[in-house]
C-alpha cells in the first residue's frame, strides 16, 4: 500500500483507467465513437490528467464548463469536446479558439451565438440538443409531436455559423427496471428517432447520432447509434457494483486518510456532535482526518464503512468538517500514523462508490468522487509511478 504525507490524499491509478475505457472499447465495438465524459474535474479525478492518459482510447470529451474545456487543451489534447453547458457572450471568443464544440440546446441560443460570430467572422461546431423528457435543455420532442422540434432543429442546421456535427438526447430514468420508467424511456428514444429521421427526410445531414450515457448503455445497448458518451465507466463506476464487476471494471481512486488519535472510551460516552452514537461497553475508537470539507458527507454518519488495519470497521458519530471516527474495539494493530482507506480496495477488500452513494437518499456513484474536495491532493500513478500530484495550496 503506498503512503504520502498528507492528512487524506486521493491516490488516482491512471492504468486502471485505461484499463476502463479498453473495457468500454471491447463493448461498444470499434465502429461506434467513444465520448468520455470529464465533467466536474472528471468526476472528482481531475480533468486534465484523465484527458491526458485517455487521448488515444477515445474519439470525443465532453465537459459542462468553458474552464473544463480549456483544462483539457492546456495539457495539449487535441480530440473534440463537447461543451454540455451554455457559453456567456463573452466566452465565445474563447471558445472558438479552443475550437470547442457547443451544446446548440435552443433557436434562440443558436441565434444569439450565430450573431456574435457573424460579428467576428468566426464559426463554431455545435450538436443539437433534443428534449425527449428530461425537461431541462434541448428543442421539445415526444411521440407524435416532433414538427416544432424538426423545425427548430432545421433552421440551426441552416445558421452558417453554426456547423452541426451531432444530434443527442437525454435519458431521464434510462437505468430504470420499473415498466412505467422502460415505457417512457423508449418513448425518449423513439421521439429522438423520429426527429431525426424528419431532419434527414428533408435532406439534411445531422452527423453523429447519440443518446446513451453509461446507464442506458449497459440497459439499452442497441441504442448506441453512432457514439456513446461514457462517464463512470471509465473511472471504475457504474449503475451497481455487480454492473461494473460484471464488465471487469476497476476502481481507479484510492481516498485515504491518517488516524490522527486512538481513543479507549467507558460505556455510554457520546461520539462527535449531537451524541448520535453512544458506547455500549467499552470501545476503542479511531479519529481520522478527513471530514465533510474534505467531501466526506455528513450523511455517511453511523452508516459507512472504513478500512483500517486490514479490517472493515463502521463509522460512527456524526462526520464532522476536518475529521471523522471509526470503531476498532478489539484492534490492537492501530497506530497514529496509520492510512485508514476511506474509498476504494485494499489487500482484498474494497470500500465503493456505490456502498457510499446508497447511504444517501439521493447519491449516485458519480456524486461520490465529484464530492471530494480540491483541497484532498490528487496523486497520479502511471506504471506504478507517481507522474504528477496536484494540491489546493500549491
Amino acid at each position: 500500500m503506498n503512503t504520502y504525507p498528507y492528512r487524506t490524499y486521493a491516490e488516482i491509478d491512471l492504468d486502471q483507467m485505461r484499463h476502463n475505457l479498453c473495457q468500454v472499447r471491447r463493448s461498444i465495438g470499434e465502429a461506434c465513437r467513444l465520448m468520455f465524459v470529464l465533467k466536474a474535474d472528471a468526476y472528482g479525478h481531475g480533468t486534465p490528467m484523465c484527458a491526458r492518459y485517455s487521448e488515444d482510447l477515445v474519439d470525443w470529451y465532453a465537459v459542462a464548463t468553458l474552464d473544463e474545456a480549456l483544462s483539457i487543451r492546456n495539457v495539449g489534447v487535441k480530440k473534440p469536446i463537447l461543451l454540455f453547458g451554455m457559453l456567456l457572450e463573452q466566452d465565445i471568443s474563447a471558445a472558438v479558439d479552443a475550437c470547442l464544440t457547443i451544446n446548440a440546446c435552443s433557436l434562440e441560443y443558436a441565434r444569439r451565438t450565430a450573431s456574435i460570430l457573424e460579428g467576428m467572422g468566426k464559426t463554431l461546431d455545435c450538436h443539437i440538443k433534443i428534449d425527449t423528457g428530461m425537461n431541462r435543455t434541448g428543442l421539445f420532442a415526444r411521440g407524435g409531436r416532433v414538427d416544432r422540434a424538426v423545425e427548430e432543429a432545421g433552421e440551426i442546421l441552416t445558421i452558417p455559423q453554426l456547423h452541426t456535427t451531432g444530434i443527442y438526447t437525454h435519458f431521464s430514468c434510462g437505468e430504470s427496471s420499473g415498466v412505467e420508467d422502460q415505457l417512457f424511456t423508449q418513448n425518449q428514444y423513439d421521439a429522438f428517432s423520429q426527429v431525426i429521421q424528419a431532419l434527414e427526410t428533408q435532406g439534411h445531414r445531422v452527423g453523429l447520432r447519440h443518446c446513451t450515457s453509461t446507464c442506458p448503455l449497459l440497459c439499452h445497448p442497441d441504442w448506441k447509434m453512432d457514439m456513446v458518451r461514457v462517464g463512470m465507466l471509465g473511472y471504475g463506476q457504474s449503475m451497481t457494483e455487480e454492473a461494473a464487476q460484471k464488465m471487469g471494471l476497476r476502481p481507479i481512486m484510492r481516498w485515504c486518510a491518517k488516524v490522527v488519535a486512538v481513543l479507549d472510551l467507558e460505556p455510554g460516552e457520546s461520539v462527535s456532535y449531537g451524541r448520535i452514537y453512544r458506547t455500549t461497553g467499552r470501545e476503542k475508537i479511531a479519529v481520522l482526518s478527513a471530514g465533510y470539507a474534505d467531501g466526506y458527507n455528513r450523511s455517511y454518519s453511523n452508516r459507512a464503512r472504513v478500512i483500517l488495519g486490514g479490517r472493515e470497521v463502521p463509522q460512527c458519530g456524526k462526520v464532522c468538517m476536518d475529521y471523522t471516527m471509526v470503531n476498532i474495539t478489539g484492534m490492537e494493530n492501530v497506530r497514529v500514523g496509520d492510512d485508514a482507506v476511506l474509498l476504494g480496495c485494499q489487500d482484498g477488500l474494497c470500500i465503493a462508490p456505490d456502498s457510499l452513494s446508497a447511504a444517501t437518499e439521493y447519491g449516485v456513484n458519480g456524486w461520490t468522487t465529484a464530492q471530494v474536495s480540491a483541497r484532498v491532493p490528487r496523486i497520479y500513478l502511471c506504471r506504478g509511478e507517481v507522474v504528477e500530484t496536484r494540491m489546493l495550496f500549491h
